[in-house]
């Protein structure tokens, strides 16, 4: 058993006590408040509402700053618009060869941001082609 220190202001773990086993044992060992102190064991970061322990939400991932064209091809197939975008990317000359010379595709090239223009993308969508992509 272990005990817990909670944050009141997060109304999180805080710190893991593995060295006492009951809260009685953390008040007398190293002097903290009861109030702020619960048995369990619990990751730092675990909510605490008073009665039960969850977890908390994870955080999202970030969006990847670089993709393969591949990727970014298996992304769009997989939603039926990689015949629309390749149509695009050959109808513009300056498209095609950034295309044809790009080794890979990051988020901020301007090659990118003329795609999503093109293609009626918001960052929101775009990002989310690229978190897409990246899990290809």
């Amino acid at each position: 058993m272990s005990v817990v220190l909670l944050n009141e202001e997060l109304n999180a773990v805080e710190m893991v006590f593995e060295d006492v086993e009951t809260v009685q044992d953390a008040v007398d060992k190293y002097g903290l408040d009861e109030a702020r102190l619960v048995d369990g064991s619990h990751a730092p970061g675990t909510l605490y509402d008073g009665t039960e322990f969850t977890a908390p939400d994870p955080s999202p991932a970030p969006v990847p700053e670089i993709i393969t064209k591949l990727q970014l091809k298996r992304a769009l197939t997989a939603t039926g618009q990689w015949a629309a975008v390749k149509a695009g990317i050959e109808a513009d000359p300056d498209m095609l060869e950034d295309w044809t010379l790009a080794v890979e595709l990051q988020r901020s090239d301007p090659i990118i941001a003329t795609f999503a223009a093109s293609n009626g993308l918001d960052e929101a969508a775009l990002d989310a082609l690229f978190t897409a992509a990246a899990a290809t």
